[in-house]
Formats: C-alpha cells, structure tokens, sequence
C-alpha cells in the first residue's frame, strides 16, 4: 500500500480538523453577508437614481464599485491585508472578546480563536466589499429594468419619489433580484477560501497546514488525501442543495408572478 492510498483509519481523527475549519469557513460566510448585502442594496438604489442632480453620485458610485467587482476576489483580499489593514480594526475590536485563551480546547474555542484574530476581520471586511459591489450591480439593473410607463403611471396618480421606491420599484424587483442574490451569497461561501492566503484558519487553512502536499503526513499525521477530501465532500453537501434550490426558485410560479405583476396601490 502506497502513501497515497485512501487510509480509512484516518478519517475519524481527520474530522474534527475540517469540522473546525468549516465552523470558521460558516461564521465568516454569514458575516460577510450581514456587512456586504445590506450595503450593496443601499448602493444599488443609490446608483440608479432618475433625479438628474444625482446622477453624477451614481456614475462615481458605480465607478468606484466596478473595481473590487472585477479583480479577483483573492486580489482585493490580498489588498486588503497588505496596503489597508486598518480598515478592519473597528471589526477586529469587536470579535476580539470571542477570544476564549490559550488553554481552551475544542471546535468553539477554535472558532473564537480564528473570529477574534486580525486576519478573520480584514477577509471579512474584503470580502463584503466584494459581495456589496456584486450586489450593487444586480440591484441596479433590476432598478433600471422597471418600464418607464410603469414609472409614469405612477407619477400620474400622485406619488412621491419615495412612495414610488417602496410601492413599485421595490416590488417589482424583489423577486428579479432573489435567485441572483441567493447566487451571490453562495458564492461568498465559496469565496470564503480566499481568507486562507492572509492566515485565517477556515477549512482550507487547515487541511494545506496539517497535510501540505496530498499524499503526504503532515504535522498531525494526517494524510492529505483524507483532508483534502473531506474538505471537497463537505463543499459539496452546502453547495449543492443550495444551487438546486435557487433554479428552484428561478423557475417558481413566485418568479413567474412577479415577473408579469405590479403593485401600484
């Protein structure tokens, strides 16, 4: 038997490695969304905005979120931790009381040791930048494809800017917008490996520390081949049902009715 035949001796004590680095791998991912959504939702509506005196806002806004859009995701994290480190400190300040000590042992304490370190924050921060420009983006589309008749007949009946936003705009995009930002969110999921190259301990993290090369033992005798895949099963148990459920949603009656119907009340 080979070093790089399957050892299934091995995956018992393998588990609990990936089952730590998927906690963090989670608690980073559902971060990243809390900061990132929200804001590429505020961002979207602001850079599609009809009133001419705002439109030069938009155009900055949109240039400027263009740039973490289409760099690499590893790019803007690796910026992020080398030329703007201090753009996460007030974030860093927050997790740090998750820290439970040297002595705790555990998957929790794992976890709080990975949360409260610098590197977890400065990927979150990055991160959300990304996900806030990806969210823009599908958010201003959707805006700019609600008819302009259908704006009109608004305006005609009376209704503010504001009145418009909340009755017609916003119904008429929010199903539009479910499915791409559903695809987002997993997607940050995916993205989450990312924050292993700045030093945070998620799943990739682990496995590439404690099994550097597949094949080989690493430092807890662990072969990589288990770590590896593992780590890959793991992936694809979250992964998969999520992207079945979001062609499930895309092709719902719930779509379909949103797509033919406005409220304007």
């Amino acid at each position: 038997m080979t070093d790089t035949d399957w050892q299934w001796s091995e995956v018992a004590a393998a588990w609990p490695l990936i089952q730590g680095g998927f906690a963090v791998s989670v608690t980073l991912t559902l971060l990243v969304i809390a900061l990132g959504l929200p804001a590429g939702l505020v961002l979207g509506l602001l850079t599609s905005p009809r009133v001419a005196w705002m439109r030069p806002l938009g155009w900055l806004l949109t240039t400027l979120l263009a740039v973490p859009r289409l760099l690499p995701g590893l790019v803007v994290v690796a910026a992020f931790f080398v030329l703007w480190p201090a753009s996460a400190e007030w974030l860093h300040d927050a997790l740090g009381q998750f820290d439970p000590g040297p002595a705790a042992d555990g998957v929790a304490a794992e976890l709080g040791r990975a949360v409260a370190a610098p590197p977890f924050a400065i990927a979150a921060v990055a991160l959300a930048v990304v996900l806030a420009a990806r969210t823009e983006f599908i958010v201003r589309s959707s805006v700019r494809h609600v008819s302009t008749q259908l704006r009109a007949v608004a305006r005609a009946m009376g209704m503010s800017r504001g009145t418009e936003l909340t009755r017609v705009i916003l119904p008429m995009t929010a199903r539009g917008t479910a499915a791409p930002l559903l695809g987002a969110g997993v997607r940050v999921f995916r993205d989450s490996t990312l924050a292993a190259f700045i030093g945070v301990a998620d799943v990739l993290f682990v496995a590439v520390r404690d099994a550097p090369t597949p094949g080989t033992r690493g430092g807890n005798g662990h072969l990589g081949l288990e770590l590896f895949t593992l780590m890959a099963i793991g992936f694809l148990v979250i992964l998969v049902p999520a992207e079945l459920f979001i062609r499930w949603l895309t092709r719902s009656r719930w779509m379909r009715r949103g797509e033919r119907r406005a409220v304007v009340a």
